[in-house]
């Protein structure tokens, strides 16, 4: 029978547990590493989601300001004093489609009406004053009528046009 002979190693027979027991510590700071670097990503890839969702809220937000919300506001108050005789009209029943579609496309984006009530307290943050009315019997600085309501984006309750309303003087 033949002999089988033994592989020589370069680590002698004391050192293979210490240098088994270097290379597991080592494989476990590599993992923990690793884990490190993974869970960093996570977090930049969840912070870079939120700053683009952040932008394309605020870009939004912009368009219907600056391009829409004055557009908006005097159709619905031309729609407002359309005579009752002629709210039947089909040009007349076209536009008021028209502005259902848009209430729809706002609400979609994430906007909505919000309308003052009568006695409430005048906020500038929330209200744009455009008349104030004398003797209305109400306490000073609160509402006494609202001309147009407001629209807020309904994320942040961020005022985007202001309600405009008559304050009692």
């Amino acid at each position: 029978m033949a002999e089988v002979q033994q592989p020589e190693t370069s680590v002698p027979p004391k050192a293979a547990p210490d240098a088994l027991a270097a290379a597991q510590q080592q494989a476990a700071d590599y993992l923990a590493g690793w884990q490190r670097a993974k869970a960093d990503y996570v977090n930049l890839k969840r912070e870079s989601d939120e700053r683009s969702w952040q932008q394309a809220k605020s870009a939004v937000k912009s368009v219907v300001i600056n391009l829409w919300a004055d557009f908006f506001s005097n159709l619905e108050l031309a729609l407002r004093h359309i005579p009752p005789e002629q709210s039947s009209l089909p040009w007349v029943v076209g536009v008021q489609n028209g502005m259902k579609q848009f209430n729809v496309i706002l609400k979609k984006l994430g906007f909505e009406d919000y309308t003052p009530t009568v006695g409430q307290p005048f906020s500038p943050f929330e209200h744009e004053a455009v008349e104030a009315v004398e003797n209305s019997g109400k306490p000073v600085q609160t509402i006494v009528e609202v001309v147009r309501p407001g629209l807020r984006f309904v994320d942040d309750n961020d005022v985007v046009v202001h309600a405009r309303v008559k304050v009692a003087k």
